[in-house]
């Protein structure tokens, strides 16, 4: 597939294929062409293990450039869908935890893992929360540095009371931080790309 777009000299931009990622087939490689057909760039695999490519383009003058989304072995078919997005550059960071359901009991505590990256050239602190927790639960705000044994990763602890009642639903664990004046905020991804994470309470 090809597709083209307008962009300007100095534009620092970013080009991703997210495929994989979303539980579908295709092991993409990404590339941009000028307007006479030109290979200007190109990527593939964004890390091991990572299918999704992810392309970092500094556009060389003023014009309309294209770029082309292809699968590696040359397969296709309906369930080879992707998304591609062509975003301006910017410092920001990304939460993931490694499963999409957790489980607590009355009186004990849960410790959720956070992996917490950085992108950009982003180097700020992260603050980690937990949102739609049920009644009689509690867990505090928990603070990823930019350096330290917490720049990669944090540890949230749920802590459920001993008359905690019985409850099964989704909780979002969310990220904050302030970049460039502004204070974004990210959910953290589950391996099925869910920002959505279930949390089950069981009482006495």
């Amino acid at each position: 597939d090809e597709y083209a777009f307008r962009a300007g000299k100095g534009d620092a931009l970013r080009l991703v294929v997210e495929s994989r990622s979303l539980g579908f087939p295709l092991d993409a490689a990404v590339e941009v062409v000028d307007r006479g057909g030109k290979s200007l760039k190109t990527a593939d695999d964004a890390k091991r293990d990572d299918f999704d490519p992810s392309l970092a383009f500094d556009v060389p003058a003023d014009g309309v450039y294209r770029v082309r989304v292809r699968d590696v072995f040359e397969q296709f078919g309906a369930r080879h869908a992707y998304r591609l997005t062509i975003a301006e550059r910017r410092p920001d960071f990304r939460l993931a935890v490694e499963s999409d359901r957790f489980a607590v009991a009355a009186g004990e505590s849960l410790r959720i893992p956070v992996n917490v990256e950085r992108v950009e050239g982003f180097d700020g602190a992260v603050a980690v929360r937990v949102e739609g927790l049920p009644p009689n639960t509690t867990c505090a705000v928990v603070t990823s540095d930019s350096k330290g044994d917490t720049r990669s990763k944090v540890e949230l602890v749920v802590e459920a009371a001993s008359d905690v009642v019985a409850r099964s639903g989704p909780i979002r664990i969310v990220g904050t931080a302030e970049i460039d004046g502004d204070k974004p905020e990210r959910p953290a991804v589950a391996p099925n790309a869910t920002p959505h994470v279930w949390l089950t309470v069981t009482a006495e």
